[in-house]
C-alpha cells in the first residue's frame, strides 16, 4: 500500500508539473497573440502611409509634368516675342 501512496504522490506531483507547464505554454501563447496583433497593427499603419506617400508622389509627377510643359509654353512664347521683335528692328 506504501508503494502505491508513493505512485499517487508522484502522478499527483507529475500532473502539478504539466499543469504549469500548460500554464506557461498559455501565457507564452497570450504573448505572442499580443505582439502579432501588434505587428499587424504597425503593417497597417505602414500600409497606410505608404499609400499616403504614393497618392503624394502622383501629385507631385503630375505638377512636374504641368511646370515642364508650362516651361516650354513660355520658352516658345519667349522665341516668338524675340523673333517679332527682331522682325520689327528690321
Amino acid at each position: 500500500m506504501i508503494g502505491r501512496e508513493g505512485c499517487v504522490k508522484e502522478l499527483m506531483r507529475f500532473k502539478d508539473g504539466m499543469g504549469r507547464g500548460e500554464n506557461q505554454m498559455n501565457g507564452k501563447v497570450g504573448t505572442l497573440e499580443g505582439e502579432k496583433e501588434a505587428i499587424k497593427l504597425t503593417v497597417t499603419e505602414a500600409e497606410a502611409k505608404a499609400k499616403k506617400f504614393s497618392d503624394e508622389l502622383e501629385a507631385l509627377k503630375a505638377k512636374l509634368i504641368e511646370t515642364e510643359t508650362r516651361i516650354r509654353q513660355l520658352i516658345f512664347e519667349k522665341g516668338e516675342l524675340s523673333k517679332m521683335n527682331h522682325d520689327l528692328e528690321g
